[in-house]
């Protein structure tokens, strides 16, 4: 998959990126590759390792409330650290790195990163409302209820 972005000197940069692999947020060294393949002559709006663990933090903190950890697995988030409103002016032409995790068994997953244009949340959840079904089914179906 290429990538267009616009360089320091106001040049389009093509790169090349391929996401179809997930990598285990642990894995640090694989991550910080593809976020210097993607923000490769980019110079704002850009995000480091310590912005994608932050943003993890948040969204389990947040999860933490609604349901057990057990229950996380499948989920999906997208997040733009960035997210902000920006004046008409832009006309939403300003890009940032986003991100998407989902929950595996064995923890949070990178499933891409790309450049995007800014949006105005954060972390934008992608099946909460599937995950809340499925919990609230199983505990209607189950036979012990009876």
């Amino acid at each position: 998959m290429a990538i267009l972005n616009i360089g320091q000197n106001g040049q389009l940069v093509e790169t090349e990126v391929n996401m179809s692999a997930k990598i285990n947020v642990s894995n640090r060294v694989k991550i910080e590759k593809r976020l210097s393949d993607v923000q490769k002559g980019c110079s704002a709006r850009v995000i480091n390792m310590e912005a994608i663990e932050n943003s993890i933090s948040e969204i389990e903190i947040s999860l933490s409330g609604l349901l057990h950890k057990k229950n996380w697995v499948g989920l999906k988030f997208d997040v733009d650290f960035h997210a902000c409103y920006l004046p008409n002016s832009y006309r939403w032409s300003a890009d940032s790195t986003k991100f998407e995790v989902h929950r595996g068994t064995s923890g949070w997953f990178l499933s891409s990163i790309r450049r995007d244009a800014l949006t105005i949340r954060m972390i934008t959840p992608h099946n909460i409302k599937e995950k809340g079904r499925e919990i609230s089914e199983f505990v209607s179906d189950h036979k012990w209820w009876v």
